[in-house]
């Protein structure tokens, strides 16, 4: 639940970055305690590690630009708070654009 927390927080704080969001199921949803962070979902892997997949709305800018500056922000974060070598991959969904 921290590294989702975490990977959300990172994205909201990224320029064009507009939200996040659970899709219209849901499903795209990470909980525990108590707890519910919408538009992350975290898998465990089998290396010990967490694979994040954010699934964003973003403003009308270079988009593979954003996801990279997304998957820095998040890796980045994560490190400063010592969960760096927990982070596995980070995959960047972009699920809308909003208009201008």
């Amino acid at each position: 639940m921290r590294i989702a927390r975490v990977a959300a927080d990172a994205a909201i704080a990224v320029p064009g970055v507009v939200g996040l969001r659970a899709g219209a199921l849901g499903l795209h949803v990470t909980s525990g305690g108590g707890q519910r962070v919408h538009g992350v979902t975290v898998t465990a892997l089998s290396d010990g590690r967490y694979e994040v997949d954010l699934h964003l709305v973003c403003a009308l800018v270079a988009l593979p630009a954003l996801a990279e500056r997304v998957r820095t922000a998040v890796v980045g974060s994560a490190a400063a708070v010592g969960l760096g070598e927990a982070v596995g991959p980070v995959h960047v969904r972009i699920e809308e654009v909003a208009g201008p």
